[in-house]
């Protein structure tokens, strides 16, 4: 018997000599592939050819990225040089690579064309940063425009402010991997390129302030079917039909439509689709009807809503049906009426609410806020006259605000009582309100965040 257990004891320890020597082996092996630095050689080789393009080619930023970039160093791990990020989880790879501002600002902006040949160095790149670059251009001499299709684990690709036109997009429909494209601060115009359709694993898509209009009529993004977040920022549109492909897209989350020039709420608002939880409408010249608020007030699922710097008037009472509303922005129109009855019904789940700079008169208690327990951010003043604040020596808020600004406030010349309960405020700011006496220490000293 003790013959047997010596004999299974002897395989045991066997067997664990065994599996450590495994591991050793595999551990050298893994080095051997990786070199004795940290990324791969041919990736290092990639790296100093891309400088050598960008030098020769461009006035680049020497110090903002090509001291580390040295061929001095065999040695030197080029995981650890400036703008790049490599994965142990790959064996070395390079996965982000950020190359933006590297031109100088004198530099010339005319036909500075990218080789997108170089990039095929690093086939395990995910995150490419090429913004502020002034490429007007993308080319590729071996693979053409099927170029992307060689990076296939890129999903972030960032162009914004280069100097890119709809051409382009031929390259960028290949870049079949791609979840978020920035393109913001280009030269997009005319007619909207139809092969952006092909691009249908994207999640976000930002084409602001280019030069898209009415003429463009945004075509094929409905067949973006995983697209969530969406900018068209700072385009020119002024009919809602341009942009009637967005009522197609159930997936959408984040819209971005601010200073794009539209004037009708009411149709604007029945081209959104229900599934949107941001929606960004400020800067344009909405003018407001009871029907437009409905288109709005039916978007059940929003969690932010910013109607900032318009041409509203009437006071969207509905607002209070969007019980999931936590940023209200209102400021800057010309909304009137009774404070008194409109912001007791906004919704309770409410952080941040900005009614600042409209035509608001009358009275305005503060324990109208009483309902919205989770608020941070309150500003509220009127272009028109003075609202006048009504004393509540004896309200507790429930609340503990980090932002308070108030202008055209007439408070009786006493700080509101309610401060009194503040412990976290970071921004006060109350103006042309009637203040006088004694600065209140007591302010400073229970919120020692203010700055």
């Amino acid at each position: 018997m003790r013959t047997y257990e010596r004999y299974w004891w002897w395989v045991k320890e066997k067997k664990q000599m065994a599996l450590v020597l495994f591991m050793i082996v595999t551990l050298m092996l893994q080095l051997q592939m990786k070199g004795c630095v940290g990324c791969m050689e041919t990736e290092r080789t990639g790296l100093l050819q891309l400088k050598s393009y960008l030098k020769n080619g461009f006035e680049v930023e020497e110090e903002s990225m090509m001291k580390s970039w040295s061929h001095d160093d065999p040695s030197s791990d080029c995981c650890h040089w400036k703008r790049v990020k490599c994965s142990d989880a790959t064996g070395g790879h390079v996965v982000h690579l950020s190359l933006n501002d590297l031109i100088l600002a004198s530099y010339p902006l005319e036909n500075q064309s990218l080789n997108l040949s170089l990039l095929h160095s690093f086939p395990r790149l995910q995150s490419l940063d090429l913004s502020l670059s002034k490429f007007s251009d993308l080319f590729d001499p071996i693979n053409g425009h099927k170029s992307f299709q060689r990076l296939e684990k890129l999903r972030t690709l960032d162009l914004w402010g280069n100097n890119l036109n709809n051409n382009v997009f031929t390259f960028l429909s290949e870049a079949r991997s791609l979840r978020t494209l920035n393109f913001s601060y280009n030269l997009l115009d005319g007619v909207f390129p139809r092969n952006v359709s092909r691009m249908t694993k994207l999640k976000t898509l930002d084409l602001s302030f280019n030069r898209l209009s009415d003429a463009s009529q945004i075509k094929g993004l409905e067949n973006l079917v995983e697209l969530e977040v969406l900018s068209l920022a700072g385009n020119t549109f002024n009919h809602v039909k341009s942009i009637q492909v967005l009522k197609d897209m159930p997936m959408l989350q984040d819209l971005d439509l601010s200073d794009t020039k539209f004037t009708d709420l009411d149709r604007l608002g029945a081209v959104l689709p229900s599934s949107l939880h941001v929606l960004n409408l400020a800067f344009n010249e909405l003018s407001s009807t009871p029907k437009g608020y409905l288109e709005i007030c039916a978007l059940i699922n929003l969690r932010e809503l910013d109607l900032s710097s318009n041409a509203l008037t009437n006071t969207p009472y509905c607002l209070g049906n969007l019980s999931r509303l936590q940023t209200l922005d209102l400021s800057e129109n010309q909304i009137s009426g009774e404070l008194s009855s409109f912001v007791p019904g906004l919704p309770s789940a409410l952080e941040y609410l900005s009614l600042f700079d409209n035509d608001f008169n009358g009275s305005f208690w503060f324990s109208s806020l009483a309902n919205h327990t989770r608020l941070t951010v309150f500003m509220l003043s009127s272009r028109v006259g003075m609202i006048q604040a009504q004393a509540e020596s004896s309200w507790l808020p429930p609340f503990q605000l980090k932002t308070l600004k108030l202008k055209n406030f007439n408070l009786s010349s006493t700080i509101p009582s309610f401060l009194g309960h503040q412990h976290d405020l970071r921004v006060i700011h109350i103006t042309y309100s009637q203040l006088k006496g004694p600065f209140p220490d007591w302010l400073v000293q229970n919120n020692t965040r203010l700055v």
